[in-house]
C-alpha cells in the first residue's frame, strides 16, 4: 500500500542535542512519508550543520537571525505544499503512528483547523498538551489553583485514567501542531508579531473565532523533551521571561478591551507572588540538600512579579 505524504517543518534554533531524534522519529513513521523542512532561526551550534551532512533527504532553510518562532513557522510553511502538514519543535519525537493518526482523523474531520496529540515525557510521565486560551477566566482559575489541581490530577492519573476520545480545547501547546492548510491560510497564518511564547493560543484563538475547531487527540502521543534554557537560573533568565511577559501583553492587548488588559496584568502579578509564597514555604519543609531546585522557583517566581509590577506603572 502506498504511504500516504504529509509535509513537516521543524523549528530549530541551537537544536544540535535534539535533531537527530526528531528527525529519526519522522523518517520512521508508521505508514506515512515525511517530506521535511527544517528552518533554521540562526543557530551557532551547528544544528543545521548536521542536517546538511546525515540527512540528505531533507530540506534545509536558514534564516541569516533569529526571526522568532511565528515568523520561522510561516518562512517554512511558504515553502510547502499539499492540504496538511505539522509544525513542530525540535525537541519533540514522534510515536511512530502519531502523524498518521492525526492526519487521518484531519482528513475525516473537515471543521477542525488544528489537531494536537498527547504529551510525555522522555520517561514517560504526563505532560500538559493544550490549555485554555489566556483569558479573565483562565487567569482566576489560575489564580485560586483550579488549573494547577487539575493537572495534578491528571499527571497522578496517568497512564490509568486520562482522555479517552478526542475533544475541543482552547488551544494546542506549540511543540507539534497538525494543521489543515486550508485553515492556516484562513487567519493568514501566524502572527509575527509573537517572538517566542504565545503564538500557539493566539492563532488557535483565531481559527477558533473564524469557524474552525480546535482538537486533542490523546491517542496520539509523542515525547517532548523540554529542554528549553527559559527554566534555568542564569544571566538568561530574564530576558525569557520577559519574553513570556510581553507575549501575554500582547495577546492581551489583541484579543481585550482596555480595562480587561490592566487586570490581567494584576492577576498576573498576584498569582506570580502567590507561587513565590508557596515554594518558599515549601523549601522550610524540605532538608536543607533539597531545596536547591525550590530555591530557584522561588527567584523565578519574584522575578515575574517584579517584571509584572513594571507594566503597571507604564
Amino acid at each position: 500500500m502506498r504511504k500516504s505524504e504529509v509535509n513537516i517543518v521543524v523549528i530549530t534554533y541551537n537544536s544540535r542535542v535534539f535533531i537527530k531524534d526528531c528527525l529519526d522519529s519522522l523518517l520512521s513513521s508508521d505508514r506515512v512519508y515525511c517530506r521535511i523542512t527544517v528552518m533554521d532561526n540562526a543557530s551557532t551550534d551547528g544544528t543545521a550543520e548536521i542536517v546538511k551532512e546525515k540527512y540528505q533527504s531533507v530540506k534545509l532553510l536558514r534564516n541569516m537571525r533569529n526571526t522568532g518562532y511565528a515568523c520561522a513557522v510561516n518562512k517554512g510553511v511558504a515553502s510547502i505544499a499539499g492540504h496538511f502538514f505539522i509544525v513542530t519543535n525540535a525537541d519533540v519525537v514522534f510515536h511512530r503512528d502519531a502523524i498518521r493518526q492525526m492526519v487521518e482523523y484531519l482528513m475525516v474531520h473537515r471543521d477542525v483547523g488544528v489537531v494536537g496529540a498527547q504529551q510525555v515525557f522522555s520517561d514517560g510521565k504526563w505532560q500538559r498538551s493544550y490549555g485554555n486560551v489566556p483569558g479573565i477566566v483562565d487567569s482566576v482559575k489560575n489564580l485560586i489553583g483550579i488549573t494547577t489541581l487539575h493537572n495534578w490530577v491528571r499527571r497522578f492519573a496517568w497512564p490509568r485514567r486520562i482522555d479517552a476520545y478526542p475533544k475541543e480545547v482552547g488551544y494546542i501547546d506549540g511543540a507539534a501542531m497538525t494543521i489543515r492548510k486550508e485553515s492556516y491560510e484562513s487567519v493568514k497564518g501566524f502572527d509575527e508579531n509573537f517572538f517566542f511564547y504565545g503564538e500557539e493560543a493566539d492563532f488557535c484563538f483565531r481559527l477558533k473565532r473564524s469557524g474552525w475547531k480546535v482538537v486533542f487527540l490523546p491517542s496520539a502521543r509523542i515525547i517532548h523533551v523540554r529542554g528549553g534554557s527559559s527554566t534555568k537560573v542564569d544571566a538568561s533568565m530574564e530576558k525569557y521571561l520577559q519574553l513570556y511577559v510581553n507575549s501575554k501583553l500582547l495577546l492581551f492587548k489583541k484579543h481585550y478591551p482596555q480595562w480587561q488588559f490592566h487586570l490581567h496584568i494584576q492577576l498576573e502579578k498576584i498569582h506570580a507572588q502567590k507561587l513565590a509564597l508557596i515554594y518558599r514555604l515549601i523549601g522550610f519543609l524540605l532538608p536543607e540538600s533539597k531545596r536547591g531546585y525550590v530555591s530557584n522557583r522561588v527567584i523565578e517566581y519574584n522575578l515575574l512579579s517584579k517584571i509584572w509590577s513594571e507594566q503597571l506603572t507604564r
